[in-house]
């Protein structure tokens, strides 16, 4: 299959757009009918006011309507994340205003390895020629990283996705193009994104008392995440300074 050029993959990619939006504009339909008091604030989230006004508003309806509520929330969450639209963390802040934590933060770490893995995909089809027109060095970098970690994907993934040196966004759409499988791709975010998601569901139990998101930021939270970050990477620790923890049968070569 020839490689699609520039234009073409960038026509590709809005027309994908034009048809998701369309999408989420049809599950957005089956919500109640609000009052146009009410529809100024319905719209994705984009700061700390935008999920404030968008949950007073949720709130009036979720009882009545509570799975067009759930299923609207999770399609904007996933839409977010396959476009690397900002404003995600709001979107999580507001699930853990409207669910208890054992609902919302499955449903948010679903959501975000489900958008991530759209993003993937969809890099995968047109990513390439973009990639190289606007990022060579940077995904070159990478590439290699890829390949030091090559046996390790997951538990790289899972690192990646508790800590802030490589954006989100960045991984999603170079992560197929560097020679990361979906698999470990998809776990590792589903997986990886559960620390910070804890913490924005915590906040949202508290959002209207909030007024940054800075505020969900302790020394609690950030040991937190620390441990988390450790945790991810003692499996490669022990492959490499042992042996038999990556392929047994050659730990038993060396040993005879």
């Amino acid at each position: 299959m020839a490689e699609l050029s520039f234009q073409k993959a960038a026509t590709l990619c809005l027309l994908i757009f034009v048809c998701a939006a369309f999408g989420l504009y049809n599950v957005y339909l089956q919500l109640p009918n609000f009052s146009p008091e009410e529809l100024v604030y319905i719209k994705l989230p984009r700061n700390l006011d935008d999920a404030k006004n968008l949950a007073r508003v949720i709130s009036v309806y979720q009882s009545t309507h509570y799975y067009p509520v759930m299923s609207t929330w999770c399609s904007c969450y996933v839409f977010m994340q396959t476009f690397s639209i900002p404003g995600s963390t709001f979107c999580s802040i507001l699930g853990g205003f409207m669910w208890p934590w054992y609902i919302a933060l499955p449903l948010i770490c679903m959501c975000s390895g489900t958008g991530a893995s759209l993003c993937y995909l969809m890099s995968h089809v047109v990513g390439q020629p973009l990639a190289k027109r606007l990022m060579p060095e940077k995904m070159a970098e990478w590439r290699e990283k890829v390949q030091h970690h090559s046996d390790d994907l997951f538990n790289y993934i899972l690192f990646l996705r508790i800590t802030p040196f490589l954006p989100n966004w960045f991984i999603n759409l170079t992560g197929p193009l560097v020679g990361v499988p979906l698999k470990p791709f998809f776990w590792g975010s589903v997986i990886g994104v559960a620390p910070l998601s804890m913490l924005a569901v915590q906040a949202g139990q508290t959002l209207y008392t909030l007024t940054s998101t800075s505020d969900t930021v302790t020394y609690k939270s950030v040991i937190f995440v620390f441990l988390s970050a450790v945790l991810s990477v003692l499996p490669i620790y022990f492959k490499r300074k042992n042996p038999k923890f990556a392929d047994p049968s050659k730990a038993e070569i060396k040993t005879k």
